[in-house]
């Protein structure tokens, strides 16, 4: 998949804007910027959010690590055979981390 958002890495820092209280920047610039939703919203939880949309390029990309590792594996091996509990259980772990990994991947088309 053709990434579509400005490349990472991106970080957080403090806004100097009233409103805005972390801003997203990459290299090339600004992304976003995240402020309180309300009154409710602790500053700890708005920086949070920012630092989560900040791992998003890097989040990304570890989804896309376990996707080609699990398409990988079923095609050299095409399933596990053996009667190791602990191999079953693992590639049942693998098979839904991957399912979840397509499916974030899948909202960034």
């Amino acid at each position: 998949m053709k990434t579509k958002h400005t490349a990472g890495p991106w970080k957080t820092t403090n806004a100097t804007h009233p409103i805005i209280g972390w801003r997203i920047t990459a290299n090339d610039g600004s992304i976003a910027g995240v402020h309180k939703a309300g009154p409710r919203q602790s500053i700890n939880e708005c920086k949070a959010n920012a630092r989560l949309i900040a791992a998003a390029p890097d989040l990304a990309e570890v989804c896309k690590q376990i996707c080609r590792y699990h398409d990988k594996i079923l095609k050299d091996h095409g399933h596990i055979v053996t009667t190791d509990p602990w191999a079953y259980d693992l590639n049942d772990a693998l098979w839904a981390c991957s399912e979840k990994a397509r499916a974030a991947l899948a909202k960034l088309e």
